[in-house]
């Protein structure tokens, strides 16, 4: 599988599987009149996992998922958005590709939203 391919399947994935607001891919603009999330992948060091006449590589990575909701009303909308980004991709197979338990982390307030990341480690293999 190539980068290329890892990415058209986890972005067809959760674009087919998110209906809870908008959804902003790696270098697009988002509509910031609503809530919205930002998925990007970011990719580790891939390795050798296995020796012989026919050897397994491991490509890792992580699938960020910013998720933006209104400031100054409280954060149990993005918490419920980080819930659901978790079912989606908690212990998940995708083509291959095998999800790990998700993170979720709340972020300092910019200027304009409430902002909660989640993380999902990923690795596939050749």
């Amino acid at each position: 599988m190539s980068y290329l391919q890892e990415k058209l399947d986890i972005e067809g994935y959760f674009e087919a599987n998110w209906t809870h607001t908008p959804v902003v891919f790696e270098n697009g603009v988002p509509d910031q009149s609503s809530d919205w999330v930002r998925l990007s992948i970011q990719n580790g060091k891939a390795y050798q996992a296995s020796m012989g006449d026919n050897p397994q590589f491991r490509y890792p990575g992580v699938v960020f998922v910013q998720i933006f909701t209104a400031k100054d009303v409280g954060s149990g909308r993005a918490i419920d958005l980080a819930d659901k980004v978790e079912g989606l991709f908690k212990n998940a197979i995708i083509n291959g590709i095998q999800f790990r338990v998700p993170r979720v982390n709340k972020v300092p307030s910019n200027s304009e939203n409430y902002q909660v990341n989640v993380s999902t480690a990923f690795y596939r293999g050749s």
